[in-house]
């Protein structure tokens, strides 16, 4: 058993270290990003948007991710 957070969109540099230190699993849905990209800094501002998706950055701090479809609320993009 293992604590996650499910979207895991926002997630802030701190944030991202409290991850990895306690272990907890990204639940991350990459399907979204098609949709959000053109509404993420109108609806988050630019501070909380630059921390949006930053999955590269979590796999580099040691946070363990899986991908999902979040299907079918949203179209499986192929």
């Amino acid at each position: 058993m293992r604590n996650s957070i499910v979207h895991s969109q926002i997630t802030p540099a701190d944030l991202i270290k409290r991850m990895a230190k306690s272990n907890i699993l990204a639940l991350i849905q990459p399907n979204f990003i098609e949709d959000d990209m053109n509404v993420v800094y109108e609806r988050l501002g630019k501070e909380r948007a630059e921390s949006a998706y930053c999955w590269k950055s979590m796999l580099e701090a040691g946070v363990p991710l899986s991908g999902g479809s979040d299907s079918p609320v949203t179209d499986l993009l192929l």
